[in-house]
């Protein structure tokens, strides 16, 4: 169960995105910086427990506009289908008649971060460079305490990542690996309908509890922002 919730969280905070710590150790630098462009990225998710063969399970369907805003599909084979996205306001999941807001979304941050090669090469987490679809791929590796994650991105889609390898660390628990992996790529403009999420209502549950789980570990000021932004948007709706 414990590894179901933290491949969860990774999925829907993680997911195509560079990671937390990696992305706060080189935020501040912008070397020759590629202009962000929108892009149609097309993935397809795999696993595997305890050595048994690599099986996919999930495709999915990212679409990432120039202005750091971005919605992704997820059509699991066992029949669900999900959506989440990050908006100017927030980042959210598409439940039913709803948006779940369950974090803020930074969108300078989404739209300008990770553009030059100088930004991937000062990293200490880079691991090494190979081609991906055309493009070249930076790989950073992050470990957690339970957990090694490589993600694979290039200075064209940025924070947006090509590739994702999760597994557990020997001795953790099962043997878990699980691959996230863009199998296409296309740079075009977006409609209107791709670029942006439903306009539906806002539910607060995941956001709230967020919060609460930041100040209980010590996280204040982050708890803080994200009460701010959780009031903000209620006010709005009112």
């Amino acid at each position: 169960m414990k590894l179901r919730i933290a491949s969860l969280v990774i999925l829907i905070c993680g997911a195509a995105l560079l990671t937390g710590s990696i992305i706060k150790e080189h935020k501040s630098k912008r070397a020759a910086p590629k202009p962000p462009r929108s892009f149609v990225l097309q993935y397809l998710s795999s696993r595997s427990m305890d050595g048994s063969p690599m099986m996919p399970y999930e495709y999915a369907v990212r679409w990432v506009s120039a202005t750091g805003e971005w919605k992704e599909t997820r059509y699991s084979f066992d029949g669900r289908v999900s959506s989440l996205g990050g908006a100017s306001d927030g980042l959210y999941i598409v439940s039913g008649n709803s948006r779940q807001l369950y974090g803020q979304n930074d969108l300078e941050h989404a739209k300008n971060a990770f553009r030059s090669e100088e930004e991937f090469k000062a990293s200490s987490q880079l691991t090494r460079v190979e081609p991906f679809l055309g493009l070249t791929a930076y790989v950073l590796k992050e470990d957690q305490p339970n957990m090694e994650i490589e993600t694979s991105s290039s200075p064209e889609t940025g924070v947006t990542a090509l590739k994702r390898v999760m597994r557990t660390k020997p001795g953790s628990g099962r043997d878990y690996v699980e691959v996230k992996e863009a199998i296409n790529l296309e740079f075009r403009e977006l409609s209107e309908d791709e670029a942006h999420l439903p306009n539906l209502p806002i539910r607060f549950d995941l956001a709230e509890q967020k919060a609460k789980d930041l100040k209980a570990a010590g996280q204040f000021e982050p708890a803080e922002s994200l009460q701010q932004v959780i009031k903000e948007l209620k006010a709005v709706q009112k």
